[in-house]
């Protein structure tokens, strides 16, 4: 793979006066998950992508890095405002661990070195739990049978949905 991203970033480098003829090489918006492990030919990739797009979001936890084996350095997250001009928004409600498990982590991890200041915090208890979706109403029919698996697929779909509104986008469960 190592070799595509470095083929990808000498056409653009060397060519981009022809990538630049035809609007199907441009991208408005560039998204990119786990910026915690990039290594320096990501970034240079990166910034190539971005300097036709009209937006770039990462994403990432400058805490998670597990990847300088492979050449992800921390740097680049580290520096990702000043060099993109960037806002960073934090997202720091964990709903995956106890209140007790969180402490334990933050109290480790406030010992790192070269890191963005930011403690996590538990779900309120009364968030949204994750369940049984199958003993939720929309996924029987009502005689009490599963539905079919079109539409359970589809119900499965709306379900993580608006699990995931609730929980990331912090939405009240009663909206």
């Amino acid at each position: 793979f190592d070799d595509m991203i470095t083929a990808a970033l000498l056409l653009l480098r060397d060519h981009r006066e022809v990538l630049n003829e035809t609007e199907k090489y441009r991208y408005d918006h560039i998204m990119v998950d786990e910026y915690q492990d990039v290594n320096d030919i990501n970034v240079q990739l990166i910034s190539e992508l971005a300097a036709e797009s009209k937006s770039l979001m990462v994403v990432g936890d400058d805490d998670q890095a597990i990847y300088a084996f492979r050449g992800g350095n921390t740097e680049h997250i580290l520096s990702f405002p000043d060099r993109f001009d960037a806002e960073i928004l934090y997202l720091t409600t964990n709903y995956r661990c106890q209140p007790g498990i969180i402490k334990l982590a933050n109290e480790l991890i406030s010992h790192n070195q070269d890191r963005y200041s930011k403690e996590m915090k538990p779900a309120p208890s009364k968030s949204f739990s994750v369940c049984d979706v199958s003993l939720i109403y929309p996924f029987r029919n009502i005689s009490g049978g599963i539905v079919n698996e079109t539409r359970r697929d589809i119900h499965y779909e709306i379900f993580h949905y608006i699990q995931g509104l609730v929980h990331f986008v912090e939405i009240e469960p009663s909206d």
